[in-house]
């Protein structure tokens, strides 16, 4: 990827979602709450990150995702 990415979370429920990217050391480079009402697409662009691999986690009260992320 270029830093540019799309979240999509086609059977979420209504509930708000944290979601950060961390950098292989655990550092937090970035983070935004996201409100879901059912279907859910959101455009995540950290097109100025440095090229590496960092992890994406979308958490609620519940349910943690965790997605690879590579930036080229």
């Amino acid at each position: 990827s270029s830093g540019k990415f799309v979240v999509d979370l086609p059977k979420a429920s209504n509930t708000d979602y944290n979601s950060q990217i961390t950098n292989i050391l655990g550092k937090i480079v970035f983070s935004k709450d996201l409100t879901v009402q059912g279907k859910f697409s959101e455009a995540i662009d950290v097109s100025d990150l440095a090229k590496g691999v960092y992890l994406l986690e979308l958490s609620d009260n519940k349910t943690v995702i965790t997605e690879k992320i590579v930036i080229e």
